[in-house]
């Protein structure tokens, strides 16, 4: 036994540089190596473990499931990147897109025409706001606009349909009832209505005998399931 304990003190072990307090545990663990009750290091190494067995390990999952999410984790920084250049394009589209720039030249071209029109007719323009009323022009108080107002939004559908109804008026002065062409229109229209009348109880004919049919067949086939039971 003393000699044992020689060879365990002179062994090489990775805990040569350990605290003295676990010396024991030490002499304890290389002993058990050396009678095969526990397996060495080197064993462990040689002999392996297959990939099925690996794949269950706790540890081996728990490295997967870390590999989702550094995956998931590079997938999610990749679209708030996306998103991050979207916005920032949508913010500085107006100075950096050349389309856009030049819509918005041609819009301050425009108003820039529009303005020097207006300062070379400025005197046009002034003589005309220092004569608001131009023609025939109703006079009405301040507190009558309101109602003026009202009124001519009912007016203005009237006004939209005022050729219409005015060419109504005109065909029906021109119209007249004493050359018998309105007894043939009512007589063509009544003999329509008759016909439309007669087709429309054939089809209700029709229906009820469909529906009869239908009514005998599902008897029979019912007679039939029952009879076969």
């Amino acid at each position: 036994m003393e000699s044992s304990y020689g060879q365990i003190s002179d062994t090489r072990n990775p805990w040569s540089s350990q605290d003295k307090s676990l010396t024991g545990l030490k002499r304890a663990l290389l002993l058990g190596v050396q009678t095969g009750h526990i397996a060495s290091r080197q064993e462990f190494e040689d002999n392996g473990i297959d990939t099925e067995t690996q794949s269950l390990l706790p540890s081996m999952k728990l490295i997967q499931v870390l590999k989702k999410m550094a995956r998931a984790r590079a997938e999610l920084n990749k679209i708030n990147l996306e998103i991050q250049c979207r916005m920032q394009d949508k913010e500085t589209r107006d100075v950096t897109h050349l389309d856009i720039l030049e819509k918005r030249i041609e819009k301050i071209k425009q108003l820039n025409s529009h303005i020097e029109s207006v300062i070379d007719d400025k005197d046009q323009l002034i003589q005309r706001l220092q004569q608001p009323f131009q023609g025939e022009y109703l006079k009405l108080e301040a507190q009558y606009h309101r109602f003026a107002c009202e009124v001519f939004q009912k007016i203005t559908p009237l006004l939209g349909e005022l050729s219409t109804n005015l060419e109504n008026i005109t065909w029906a002065k021109s119209l007249s009832f004493n050359d018998g062409r309105l007894d043939a229109l009512i007589s063509e229209l009544y003999s329509t209505l008759n016909a439309m009348q007669t087709s429309f109880q054939s089809l209700c004919q029709i229906q009820q005998s469909v529906g009869q049919l239908h009514k005998v067949e599902t008897s029979n086939l019912h007679s039939t399931k029952i009879e076969s039971l």
